[in-house]
């Protein structure tokens, strides 16, 4: 089964690749001319297509879809889950096109993991990014306690304590104050 990417970016179709390939769908991929469009739709007889929602192309889609019942045609619903190509469009600034014998269940899976694969995986990278900071206080925190009970020979609670009325009284943030001991290896 082919499908056509049309006018998408080449960071989109690399985060696609993989997953849709493995699907079982033979990629071909479409930046040109729009004039150059047609004969391509014509030699490849793709059964479904993914285009950017602002490419110019979806004109030269729409006049194909009135010329041949047989060529791909705009998916506007996936049944009761229409909800996923409203979220294609939204999120992922995709529309779907395909020839009316693809199956509504392969369509809701393909809208899927191209959600998934688009959304999902920036999403969890910018989770993770955003986790950084936290993660660094943690650490900083925990080597300054650490580093307090083997200076000082002081159990772990009163680390804690003499690092955080240290931080309460420079008016700071007891991971600014741990910071600092890491960075300097003394209390400011």
């Amino acid at each position: 089964m082919k499908l056509l990417l049309i006018g998408i970016s080449e960071e989109k179709i690399s985060k696609l690749q993989d997953a849709l390939s493995t699907a079982g769908l033979d990629l071909v991929s479409f930046n040109g001319q729009q004039d150059s469009l047609y004969p391509l739709i014509e030699q490849q007889r793709p059964e479904i297509i993914l285009i950017d929602t602002s490419s110019t192309a979806r004109d030269t889609l729409e006049h194909l879809a009135q010329l041949d019942r047989n060529h791909a045609r705009t998916v506007i619903s996936l049944g009761r889950n229409s909800e996923s190509i409203n979220r294609l469009a939204a999120e992922t600034g995709l529309s779907l096109y395909a020839v009316d014998s693809v199956a509504v269940s392969l369509l809701q899976a393909l809208t899927d993991v191209v959600i998934s694969q688009l959304i999902s995986r920036d999403k969890l990278a910018r989770e993770v990014a955003s986790m950084r900071p936290v993660l660094a206080q943690q650490r900083d925190l925990h080597s300054a306690i650490k580093f307090i009970m083997e200076k000082y020979g002081l159990a772990d609670t009163q680390a804690r304590d003499l690092l955080a009325k240290n931080a309460k009284h420079q008016k700071r943030g007891i991971a600014d104050v741990a910071r600092h001991l890491m960075e300097t290896g003394s209390l400011p």
